[in-house]
């Protein structure tokens, strides 16, 4: 949980706009909140390439990112949204970049 309580984890964790809708049982958050962690990019880092496993999705708990192939930007993402969710599932390879914006 990058340095913070179980609590503050299961706090971030419902801001997020997947589990601020109201209609998440309580135990999913938590169950989430036990694999969770959470990493810090500087502003302008890859958080993501094409290419890479998609093995993780993730959640902007602070700043923004933006998804963009060849240089094109598809998508700005702000603070309680996630990415790469797809290529989780699916379990296919990266078909964006993934860019942090802010640190």
């Amino acid at each position: 949980g990058g340095g913070l309580t179980f609590d503050e984890v299961v706090s971030r964790l419902k801001r997020l706009h997947l589990f601020s809708k109201g209609d998440v049982d309580e135990s999913c958050v938590t169950q989430f909140a036990e694999v969770v962690r959470f990493k810090r990019f500087t502003a302008g880092s890859l958080v993501t390439r094409v290419g890479d496993a998609g093995d993780k999705m993730f959640f902007i708990s602070r700043g923004r990112c933006e998804a963009a192939v060849e240089g094109k930007v598809l998508e700005r993402l702000e603070e309680g949204m996630c990415f790469g969710e797809m290529s989780l599932m699916r379990m296919c390879r990266r078909r964006a970049h993934g860019m942090n914006r802010t640190q």
